[in-house]
């Protein structure tokens, strides 16, 4: 987790004590200099630095990461719209309910 963060200024993993992975996190990065902010769901635990994050995505790896993940998104959201031949979207007003 710590080489990711330190390459790409984020990253995450499944961790068995999410609060202790914070603070230890928090505390190394501290003792480094280096900004970081937190957050953990259930049994992961996200590090996030923007500026280290930015300067990543300007890099021609982060570019291609960065236009992967896009691809992705939109794979995954063109599979949760109806086509629109078969099931338009229809905006309802509820108070004009007819």
């Amino acid at each position: 987790m710590s080489d990711l963060f330190r390459r790409t200024g984020a990253a995450q993993a499944h961790v068995g004590d999410p609060a202790e992975v914070r603070r230890l996190i928090r505390l190394d990065c501290r003792r480094r200099g280096v900004s970081v902010r937190t957050i953990a769901v259930n049994d992961i635990v996200v590090a996030h630095d923007e500026q280290r994050r930015a300067d990543f995505l300007l890099t021609d790896e982060g570019q291609a990461y960065e236009a992967e993940m896009t691809a992705r998104i939109e794979e995954a959201m063109t599979g949760w719209l109806p086509s629109s031949k078969s099931s338009p979207l229809r905006f309802v007003d509820p108070a004009h309910d007819d």
